[in-house]
Protein backbone atom coordinates (compact mmCIF):
# COMPACT_ATOMS: atom_id res chain seq x y z
CA UNK A 1 0.00 0.00 0.00
CA UNK A 2 1.46 3.69 -0.75
CA UNK A 3 1.51 5.94 1.98
CA UNK A 4 1.22 9.64 1.30
CA UNK A 5 4.45 11.21 2.93
CA UNK A 6 2.50 13.04 4.84
CA UNK A 7 0.70 10.69 6.80
CA UNK A 8 3.81 8.80 6.84
CA UNK A 9 5.34 11.71 8.81
CA UNK A 10 2.59 12.38 10.88
CA UNK A 11 2.89 8.79 12.03
CA UNK A 12 6.45 9.27 12.58
CA UNK A 13 5.71 11.95 14.90
CA UNK A 14 3.61 10.11 16.91
CA UNK A 15 5.72 7.03 17.01
CA UNK A 16 8.45 9.25 18.49
CA UNK A 17 6.01 11.47 20.60
CA UNK A 18 5.26 7.88 22.44
CA UNK A 19 8.86 7.38 22.82
CA UNK A 20 9.13 10.79 24.78
CA UNK A 21 5.70 10.12 26.86
CA UNK A 22 7.57 6.73 28.48
CA UNK A 23 11.04 7.90 28.55
CA UNK A 24 9.17 10.35 30.75
CA UNK A 25 7.77 8.33 32.84
CA UNK A 26 8.44 8.35 36.69
CA UNK A 27 8.16 5.17 39.40
CA UNK A 28 4.69 4.69 41.03
CA UNK A 29 4.91 1.49 42.79
CA UNK A 30 5.86 -2.04 43.40
CA UNK A 31 2.84 -4.93 43.24
CA UNK A 32 4.49 -7.37 45.40
CA UNK A 33 1.82 -9.73 44.85
CA UNK A 34 2.55 -9.67 41.54
CA UNK A 35 5.94 -8.33 40.48
CA UNK A 36 4.43 -5.52 38.84
CA UNK A 37 6.12 -1.95 38.37
CA UNK A 38 3.90 0.67 38.16
CA UNK A 39 4.79 4.20 36.53
CA UNK A 40 2.98 7.27 35.89
CA UNK A 41 3.17 8.73 32.66
CA UNK A 42 2.40 12.94 32.21
CA UNK A 43 -1.83 12.13 31.63
CA UNK A 44 -2.30 16.15 29.55
CA UNK A 45 0.73 14.71 27.54
CA UNK A 46 -1.19 11.29 26.77
CA UNK A 47 -4.44 12.40 26.44
CA UNK A 48 -3.60 15.24 23.65
CA UNK A 49 -1.76 12.04 21.73
CA UNK A 50 -4.21 9.83 22.24
CA UNK A 51 -6.64 12.00 20.84
CA UNK A 52 -4.13 13.06 18.06
CA UNK A 53 -3.64 9.27 17.38
CA UNK A 54 -7.63 8.50 17.21
CA UNK A 55 -7.74 11.60 14.46
CA UNK A 56 -5.29 10.91 12.28
CA UNK A 57 -6.79 6.92 12.21
CA UNK A 58 -9.82 8.05 11.62
CA UNK A 59 -8.78 10.63 8.64
CA UNK A 60 -6.51 7.84 6.92
CA UNK A 61 -8.95 4.56 7.20
CA UNK A 62 -12.16 6.81 8.06
CA UNK A 63 -14.41 6.58 11.02
CA UNK A 64 -16.03 2.84 9.86
CA UNK A 65 -13.13 1.09 9.25
CA UNK A 66 -12.28 -1.62 11.88
CA UNK A 67 -8.92 -0.37 12.55
CA UNK A 68 -10.27 3.41 13.84
CA UNK A 69 -13.27 1.57 15.16
CA UNK A 70 -10.86 -1.41 17.22
CA UNK A 71 -8.64 0.99 18.68
CA UNK A 72 -12.05 4.07 19.32
CA UNK A 73 -13.28 1.51 21.84
CA UNK A 74 -10.67 0.08 22.92
CA UNK A 75 -7.58 2.24 23.24
CA UNK A 76 -9.38 4.72 25.04
CA UNK A 77 -8.32 3.82 28.83
CA UNK A 78 -5.52 1.46 27.05
CA UNK A 79 -2.29 3.20 26.32
CA UNK A 80 -0.30 0.38 25.61
CA UNK A 81 -2.48 -0.39 22.61
CA UNK A 82 -2.39 2.96 21.28
CA UNK A 83 1.58 3.04 21.77
CA UNK A 84 1.73 -0.41 20.03
CA UNK A 85 -0.75 1.12 17.33
CA UNK A 86 1.74 4.03 16.69
CA UNK A 87 4.57 1.75 16.46
CA UNK A 88 3.47 -0.75 14.17
CA UNK A 89 2.29 1.74 11.68
CA UNK A 90 5.79 3.41 11.91
CA UNK A 91 7.27 0.42 11.60
CA UNK A 92 5.44 -1.04 8.46
CA UNK A 93 6.14 2.75 6.75
CA UNK A 94 9.88 2.07 7.43
CA UNK A 95 9.56 -2.08 6.12
CA UNK A 96 7.50 -0.75 3.03
CA UNK A 97 9.97 2.55 1.89
CA UNK A 98 12.50 1.10 -0.71
CA UNK A 99 15.84 -0.08 0.10
CA UNK A 100 18.62 2.69 -1.05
Amino acid sequence: MKTNPLVSQRFQELADKADAITDAKTPDFLDHDSGTYYHNINAAEFSGWAASVLNLLQRVFGEDSIHFQHVSRRGKGDGNLLFAVARAVDSHEKDSRPAL
